[in-house]
């Protein structure tokens, strides 16, 4: 992964309950470092989906942290305020 953005560890996450599927991956609830945040497993395509979250700032789009990756999965982050 090229470091574009922050890479997160995956010990620093703590995954709760699922809150949907689509085609792209999975998304749960989770806790970062005392943070309510969402995770993404991405199916495939990380690092791009990643390079993209990083660039955009718009109210409508949910804030990106950074990636983890792992050896079963890549999760996205993105700021909880829309629970």
């Amino acid at each position: 992964m090229t470091e574009q953005f922050r890479i997160i560890s995956k010990s620093e996450l703590e995954l709760g309950q699922l809150l949907g599927r689509g085609s792209r991956g999975t998304v749960y609830e989770a806790k970062w470092n005392g943070i309510s945040v969402a995770v993404k497993q991405v199916l495939d395509g990380v690092e791009a989906e990643a390079r993209m979250l990083s660039r955009l700032s718009h109210k409508n789009i949910i804030k990106f942290f950074g990636a983890s990756e792992h050896p079963e999965s890549h999760l996205v982050l993105g700021k909880k305020d829309f629970f």
